[in-house]
């Protein structure tokens, strides 16, 4: 197994004065890998995702990103740290061209122009549809095709580790068959990802390691086909089995 690019460790998170979501958790995402966090409705999964990504402060514990402590960074200087992030909903602006959307999304984290076209050129090696029409209108575009685009926005910055929060939610099944490959692109093109999803099974078929979130806790750790094939995959999935054997962390 490679270096982590990520360690989390003791996180805990919360909203206002309310109690802790996020207990505690701790796991790492290895150079170069696809990891995806599971676990049933309730288990934490977007309030750790917002953590991580700087829209939520942590309470206590760490986040490393490549050798970094960027804990307390916010949302824009863990961007420029080489955190890259695709949220469920409203992550394209619909007004604006396929092209302007780009441009925006590297001029906000990269606060300049200079590398822009190259920056593009990678994006559309990565995503020729988006090259062929660059003109269009977000709004004009599919679902599924809007997904791509904003894949293709979290890129433009050239992060080391892209988070991507449900990226099948709401596309058809042609879609989320196209989505995979497009996570699978983007690794090949040496991103490492973390995603949340409720594919789970399509999930682990492309992924090195499940994370399993239960009760604002990781429950376990442990390669994803380990988790495909384990007796008691639903069970561990829901959180009511016990995962001491399988990997927990």
């Amino acid at each position: 197994m490679s270096n982590p690019i990520l360690t989390v460790s003791k996180l805990r998170a919360g909203y206002g004065s309310g109690g802790d979501i996020i207990k505690g958790a701790g796991f790492s995402v290895s150079q170069g890998a696809i990891s995806t966090i599971v676990g049933p409705n309730g288990a934490g999964k977007s309030t750790l995702i917002k953590s991580l990504v700087g829209l939520l402060t942590p309470r206590d514990g760490t986040i490393t990103l490549n050798g970094k402590d960027v804990t307390q960074l916010d949302a824009p200087a863990k961007a420029r740290a080489g955190l890259g992030y695709v949220p469920q909903e409203h992550n394209v602006f619909r007004n604006m061209t396929i092209g302007e959307n780009m441009t925006l999304a590297y001029e906000f984290i990269a606060r300049e122009t200079k590398g822009l076209k190259a920056a593009r050129d990678r994006v559309f090696d990565i995503f020729p549809d988006l090259a062929h029409r660059a003109g269009d209108m977000a709004g004009n575009l599919s679902g599924g095709q809007r997904q791509m685009l904003a894949f293709g926005c979290a890129l433009m910055p050239d992060p080391s580790l892209l988070l991507l929060d449900e990226p099948s939610a709401g596309l058809s099944p042609k879609y989320v068959a196209e989505m995979f490959q497009a996570v699978k692109a983007v690794n090949q093109a040496g991103v490492s990802i973390l995603m949340i999803e409720q594919n789970v099974k399509e999930a682990m078929v492309i992924s090195e390691t499940a994370i399993v979130l239960v009760a604002g806790q990781v429950r376990a750790h442990m390669p994803a086909l380990d988790f495909l094939n384990h007796p008691d995959i639903h069970a561990l999935y829901m959180g009511t089995a016990d995962v001491a054997a399988a990997g927990s962390v």
